[in-house]
């Protein structure tokens, strides 16, 4: 007989299958274990759950922070329209009650009527005020949205980034589509107004052919037909703007099956818009005679060119470089300089690479100045912004442009054109604070009683004593770096200079894609088919070349190169553009020297520079080429080159 000890076995040797057998049986006596391991489980889900109640909460709060910040914008616009409506209705009626002796007064009425209001400055105090609202979500979260057996099912959410792509994509497309309508309506009543007072100043020289009251109050009332269009057009954009925030900005979308959270349009638009069909079944034979009349319209126009003049061949060119007016919502989203948001934003990456390694090195307490040059549209001020939103914290960017409300400490200057002014009150309130300094198109500080060359020196002197102290992002362009390189020295001043004269092709065909995608239609052709991958690539390879890789003046041939259909499409023609004749006399080169270098000016500058020889004959050529469209006047005064001009003869007369 086996002694009983010898058959009894160790703990250690059973299976472990046998143990987990073994511990299931205790646990149907006792599953107090697994009720408490549950209990514990539970109590530490409440917690999180609470956690994420008040996330949440804050969330909520700022979406609606960020609403009242877009609805107060529209309402100011909304506001503007209201009063030019208001002053349009007193000037018709105060024309209705006089005779054309006294309608000359019209000069002095129309000067007490408010029109100083600039809308690029509105857009950018609105998307910084968004900025700022913006850095106020949080990023990644961890939400509990759904519950799966018995367990919570988890939502990993960048909230910050997924607003921010769904608000810029969605939202700020169509507010900068209000606000190129609104400065266009603006701009129609400043030229309504100073049409009436030419004509009253006609009338006062003894030209009273010219003016009668009818025709002041004509012009009047279309300029209030004009108004009453393009607010029926921003209250539709309005109502879009209203509708998407109040149906899909909520964070509670999340627990929403049946509404996806924050969905973003463009990219869904990306993703119809078939770029990559074939047409080869139109046939071999279609093609060659295709070819045959393509070398037949070769020879026709060469015969007509050789009889078209210089001047006739600056107006086609400038016709064909005019957007379509039908088509000004696709366009606006083109030809919009400044910055509309990162989801917009493409390339760039070796130019970040360079400001984030000076910030760093600035950090460490080395010298902190980098410019930005390149030619007029090649996205310097775009960057700028672009770098200030990624690296910049929003409550020590201080930015810097003439005649401009300057704001810090809770101080505030209204600059002029004297930098060494504004560098003062940097100096005295925010220098202590390491600020970062971004100034945009240095070329503009200049006036009657301050210089550019004056305010660049003084620039140039202020980074060498505080670069340490604050961070500069200057911008000048081509053209003006390397006019006042032989004088100052901004090699060795600035840290580093970021070249953006151009920018790779695959992230041009991108940026397109995207701002098209923006405004939700198709692409046809001619022939009333979707675009191919081939023909959309063919088109914007010839629009690069003729561009030289200038992203600004891609999308300007683009928009005068898309025409208006309906509200849900585009049509592109054949590319085929006729090129500028730079058949420039020296009078005419030395004037758009001075014109390009300064971006903009007036008479009274042009006759400081030039002394005496101004009115003897640089005159007369500045009015033929105000005549035949090279150049043009602003509301208050100003010359500048025409921007389909900019580039083309900015090369010529600075190469030259």
């Amino acid at each position: 007989m086996i002694p009983r000890s010898s058959t009894k076995k160790k703990w250690s040797d059973i299976s472990e299958n046998k143990k987990s057998t073994f511990g299931h049986w205790k646990q149907q006596t006792s599953p107090w274990p697994i009720y408490r391991a549950q209990l514990e489980r539970i109590k530490n889900q409440s917690d999180d759950m609470i956690l994420n109640a008040q996330k949440l909460r804050q969330i909520a709060r700022q979406y609606g922070s960020i609403s009242r910040v877009v609805f107060d914008a529209i309402e100011l616009i909304a506001k503007h329209f209201k009063d030019i409506e208001i002053e349009i209705q007193k000037l018709v009626e105060w024309l209705a009650g006089k005779d054309a002796e006294s309608i000359k007064q019209v000069v002095n009425y129309t000067k007490k009527i408010p029109i100083d209001i600039n809308f690029e400055d509105i857009q950018n105090d609105v998307l910084k005020e968004l900025k700022t609202q913006f850095d106020l979500l949080p990023d990644k979260q961890t939400f509990y949205v759904d519950t799966s057996g018995g367990l919570l099912v988890e939502l990993d959410l960048d909230v910050r980034k997924r607003s921010v792509s769904w608000l810029e994509s969605e939202i700020l497309t169509l507010m900068i589509e209000i606000y190129e309508i609104t400065n266009q309506a603006h701009q129609s009543f400043t030229f309504c107004l100073a049409n009436i007072r030419n004509r009253a100043l006609l009338f006062s020289e003894g030209r009273t052919d010219h003016l009668a009251a009818s025709d002041c109050i004509l012009i009047a009332n279309e300029q209030a037909i004009k108004l009453t269009k393009s607010n029926k057009e921003i209250d539709a954009l309005s109502n879009s703007i209203e509708r998407k925030l109040t149906q899909s900005f909520y964070i509670t979308n999340i627990y929403r099956k049946d509404h996806p959270y924050l969905p973003i349009s463009i990219q869904n638009t990306l993703r119809k818009f078939h770029l990559g069909r074939s047409r080869m079944s139109r046939g071999i034979s279609s093609r060659w005679s295709k070819t045959v009349n393509w070398f037949r319209n070769i020879i026709v126009r060469v015969e007509k060119e050789e009889e078209t003049s210089t001047l006739q061949k600056i107006v086609r060119y400038i016709d064909q470089r005019q957007p379509d007016s039908k088509n000004h919502h696709y366009t606006s989203i083109f030809l919009n300089k400044g910055f509309v948001g990162t989801s917009f934003a493409v390339g760039r990456i070796k130019e970040f690479q360079i400001l984030e390694a000076t910030l760093k090195e600035w950090e460490k307490g080395y010298r902190g100045s980098v410019l930005l040059s390149g030619p007029r549209f090649c996205g310097k001020t775009f960057f700028g912004e672009w770098a200030t939103s990624r690296f910049f914290p929003a409550k020590k960017i201080i930015r810097i442009n003439p005649w401009a409300d300057i704001y810090y400490g809770g101080r505030k200057l209204k600059s002029e054109y004297s930098l060494s002014e504004v560098l003062d009150f940097v100096k005295k309130y925010a220098l202590k604070d390491r600020p970062y300094l971004w100034l945009d198109n240095i070329e503009l500080w200049q006036d009657e009683n301050n210089t550019l060359f004056q305010n660049l020196d003084t620039l140039l002197k202020f980074v060498d004593l505080h670069s340490d102290k604050c961070f500069f992002l200057v911008s000048i362009g081509s053209g003006g770096l390397k006019h006042f390189s032989n004088q100052l020295d901004f090699k060795r001043t600035f840290q580093a200079t970021i070249n953006l004269d151009t920018i790779d092709s695959d992230e041009i065909y991108k940026a397109i894609l995207i701002r098209h995608g923006a405004t939700y239609r198709k692409i046809l052709t001619s022939d009333g088919d979707e675009i191919t991958s081939h023909e959309y690539k063919s088109m914007i390879n010839k629009i690069i070349k003729l561009s030289n890789n200038n992203i600004g003046e891609v999308f300007q041939w683009w928009s005068s190169s898309v025409k208006y259909l309906n509200e849900k499409e585009v049509e592109v023609s054949p590319f085929e553009p006729y090129l500028f004749p730079l058949e420039l006399s020296e009078e005419q080169r030395l004037l758009l020297r001075q014109i390009a270098l300064f971006r903009k000016t007036d008479e009274y500058m042009l006759s400081r520079q030039f002394g005496m020889a101004f009115n003897q004959k640089y005159v007369f050529h500045l009015r033929r080429m105000l005549t035949n469209g090279m150049l043009s006047r602003l509301p208050e005064g100003s010359l500048e080159m025409k921007d389909c001009f900019a580039n083309i003869v900015g090369n010529h007369i600075f190469e030259n």
